[in-house]
């Protein structure tokens, strides 16, 4: 489709997430005349920072990395007349007192656990190892995979409380797809080679593809100096200077359908009800809101599927403090604590000031409307005694205290899921001009760059002429749409 047919076309984009802002700039970018519909003041969904006080808090620590070449150069482009960092990425996981690396390395691994630990580490790591080779096990749940990958006795240290503390369920109700897509795994063939070929000296800008795109080997991670809402508001520049429109608190009521073809949409804004058509709708929102949207009458099947597909809600208790750093990392997880994680953005590149204070992130996974979501300062607290109780704060050093709180923040990939969206899959294949994406709208759980890949993939796709929702593209064996 040329520019000139596209300018005919109007898009709605519902959402204003990652992969709505970016779809909506590649398409203007094609002549579409874009409208987008976000609820909340602010673009970025889950990606955005919150500010307060002139600090940026974000929901965790939300940096930029990517596989994709192009990806990288539209970063560059938006970040023009912005500075930020560009670092390695340094992950760490506390446990009895001992920080490691993470991906973890097998021999840093033994050396922290003591002699006896680590003998019974290494023989459980190298059985489980040579029974996947042999093919003599299966992965059907998520602790299936950790066990396969790490042996049983570094599963039970590692994984098997974090896992449960993240997502609310046990290891075995969780999908091995979820361990498979998004954790790194020790490799024996990797770990020889490290130790007997010196590192490269240079290093590419991208990533290296890993195992698989999702998790893969992080080369360089690149963060704006003002923080991560940046990226995304940069991108909303982007859709408005060239004509596009993003409305915010827009409160979408409904889809109108004229046969299997999405026609209208009805919304409020401020009070005020209206209606307008389109020619493309693109929904980012999660499935259970858009299919409760779509005005034609849904098959039971797909209504349970969406009911069953649950998300983890975080809460992020952020502290203001007077010191220069806190943390040698830029993100340290911890085993033995109610939270999950603790993010320093200061050592991503998040220039504070004045630069003798810091900002920590402590994010808590949960439910929304259990106990963390609802009473959240008083985790605050018990994050503010926790850390004073690892030596890394004192009282006199805290300057502020917030929390920020977001209901749709990871997937919950529960037994069983692949199934609910394989209806759900089939049931918007019969609208060709409807698509759901994204991180909440393909129930995905995916970094910005695959967000932003997602978006540009989708504009190309409706470009060119593809209405019937055939040969589908895929990012890592993910499908970009549906």
């Amino acid at each position: 489709m040329n520019n000139q047919d596209a300018a005919k076309k109007k898009v709605a984009i519902i959402g204003a997430g990652v992969t709505g802002i970016n779809a909506a700039w590649k398409l203007i970018d094609l002549g579409y005349d874009v409208d987008v519909f976000e609820k909340r003041d602010v673009v970025g969904g889950v990606g955005t920072s919150v500010m307060k006080n002139g600090y940026a808090f974000e929901y965790g620590p939300h940096l930029f990395h990517t596989a994709f070449d192009d990806i990288l150069d539209d970063f560059k482009e938006l970040m023009k007349n912005e500075p930020y960092e560009k670092t390695i990425l340094d992950r760490q996981i506390k446990y009895m007192g001992k920080n490691y690396k993470y991906p973890l390395k097998l021999i840093n691994v033994l050396k922290g656990l003591g002699f006896l630990t680590s003998i019974k580490c290494g023989f459980s790591f190298s059985y489980s190892h040579l029974k996947l080779k042999l093919g003599l096990t299966r992965d059907n749940t998520a602790e299936d995979w950790f066990i396969n990958r790490f042996g049983k006795v570094g599963y039970e240290i590692y994984f098997k409380d974090y896992t449960k503390k993240v997502w609310g369920i046990d290891p075995t109700d969780l999908s091995p797809i979820f361990t498979n897509s998004r954790i790194p795994t020790i490799s024996i063939r990797k770990m020889i080679k490290e130790l007997l070929v010196p590192k490269k000296t240079i290093i590419k800008e991208t990533d290296n593809e890993g195992d698989h795109i999702y998790a893969p080997d992080i080369n360089y991670i690149y963060y704006p100096h003002k923080g991560m809402w940046v990226l995304t508001d940069k991108i909303k520049d982007k859709v408005l200077e060239k004509g596009g429109r993003v409305h915010y608190g827009a409160d979408v009521k409904k889809i109108n359908f004229q046969d299997s073809f999405a026609k209208s949409i009805d919304f409020s804004i401020k009070g005020v009800e209206q209606t307008q058509e389109f020619d493309y709708i693109i929904s980012t929102i999660p499935l259970k809101g858009i299919i409760h949207l779509i005005g034609l009458e849904k098959p039971e099947d797909v209504i349970e599927a969406s009911e069953r597909l649950k998300h983890r809600a975080i809460v992020v208790a952020c502290l203001v403090i007077n010191k220069p750093k806190v943390i040698d990392a830029q993100v340290l997880y911890f085993n033995d604590k109610n939270f999950n994680r603790v993010t320093e953005p200061k050592n991503l590149g998040l220039k504070v000031d004045p630069d003798s204070h810091t900002v920590i992130l402590v994010e808590f996974t949960c439910d929304v409307g259990d106990d963390v979501w609802n009473n959240s300062e008083k985790y605050s607290d018990y994050v503010i005694d926790e850390l004073i109780k690892e030596k890394l704060i004192t009282k006199e050093e805290i300057l502020s205290a917030h929390t920020i709180k977001y209901p749709h923040a990871y997937p919950i990939y529960s037994i069983g899921y692949e199934q609910r969206l394989k209806s759900i899959e089939k049931f918007f294949s019969r609208f060709p001009n409807l698509y759901t994406t994204g991180r909440q709208g393909l129930f995905t759980y995916v970094d910005k760059d695959i967000c932003m890949k997602m978006g540009k993939i989708l504009a190309d796709y409706i470009n060119d002429g593809n209405d019937m929702k055939q040969d589908i593209p895929d990012i890592g064996g993910e499908k970009v749409f549906f």
